[in-house]
């Protein structure tokens, strides 16, 4: 069994881990000290993955490797409804790439390098 948490940023700004309530009044998370409204816009489910260093991958995380001339490979986490499924999109092409599974992170050695919410820098 997967587990299912999500993150957000707190209207403080602070990350949250927790249970997921949007259909409310106060799109809110719950964690283990209680409940922290958040910003809805930066809503990410958890993966169930893992990247290189052991950090819990996130939808909005942005995840690099490295190709074989030793070349900056980014990628964002996205889900695709279309799908039903996590996925990547390579950063600076426009199209989703196939679905994001621990054995491809694990060969290609991804690690997770930031967010598209605190880094936007890093999708150029």
């Amino acid at each position: 069994m997967r587990e299912i948490k999500f993150r957000a940023k707190s209207l403080d700004g602070i990350w949250e881990y927790g249970e997921l309530h949007l259909l409310c009044m106060h799109p809110h998370i719950h964690t283990i000290i209680g409940k922290k409204y958040i910003d809805k816009n930066t809503v990410g489910q958890f993966t169930g993955l893992k990247d290189k260093n052991g950090k819990e991958i996130y939808e909005g995380d942005i995840i690099r490797t490295y190709g074989s001339k030793g070349d900056e490979i980014k990628h964002t986490v996205c889900y695709s409804d279309k799908e039903a499924m996590f996925c990547t999109k390579l950063i600076g092409a426009d199209m989703l790439g196939g679905s994001i599974t621990q054995r491809w992170l694990d060969e290609f050695e991804f690690e997770v390098i930031g967010n598209v919410h605190d880094n936007p820098q890093l999708l150029k």
